[in-house]
């Protein structure tokens, strides 16, 4: 074999290398990218994220293989202010808004029947809109378990997170919680991200 002929052969054989690592690594690799920013929103989205930290930190259009979401998340956001901002949000007619709220709550120490009000409201206002709803339950937080069990119970959809699935500072999510959440999403987003 000619120099040329081996050092093809090489190239080959290290690109066939990369494209398998690549295969299995793709799902860390999707986790990771969208856990890299929101990016922007699109002008109309079909579905709306609302939420605190947790929501925008990801870019869920990348997450959930949809570019009709729009990331209405917003840093240290309770569901009181979320339900302030939602009327802005429901002008750009989503069909449907998808909502995780109550760790800040839980770290403010608001009662708990005070977030599920908040959450119920903001229910109320995207149902009157003609907006489908649907919530997720926050995940756990060690050190605020009793306030936000009510509140992880009155979602819609029951994330199993657990403490494994949480970052060093004990609130915010790793790419293993966000790997849950994009499982319990993705048959919904599928619905409305299909046509």
């Amino acid at each position: 074999m000619n120099r040329a002929a081996s050092i093809a052969a090489t190239l080959v054989a290290v690109c066939l290398v990369l494209a398998a690592f690549a295969s299995r690594e793709r799902p860390n690799l999707e986790l990771w990218l969208a856990m890299q920013g929101a990016g922007s929103n699109p002008e109309h989205p079909r579905i709306a994220m609302l939420g605190d930290s947790l929501v925008d930190s990801v870019n869920w259009r990348l997450l959930l293989h949809c570019d009709g979401i729009g990331n209405y998340g917003e840093r240290g956001a309770t569901t009181a202010q979320m339900l302030a901002r939602l009327p802005h949000i429901l002008e750009l007619k989503p069909k449907l808004l998808m909502v995780m709220g109550g760790t800040n709550d839980a770290l403010l120490d608001v009662a708990p029947q005070e977030t599920i009000a908040n959450l119920r409201a903001i229910e109320a206002q995207a149902t009157r809109n003609g907006t489908a709803y649907l919530s997720f339950s926050p995940p756990p937080l060690p050190a605020k378990a009793g306030l936000l069990a009510p509140i992880r119970a009155a979602a819609s959809i029951a994330i199993p997170f657990d403490e494994g699935d949480l970052s060093k500072d004990h609130v915010h999510l790793r790419t293993s919680g966000y790997a849950k959440w994009r499982d319990a999403a993705m048959p919904i987003v599928l619905n409305y991200c299909a046509s």
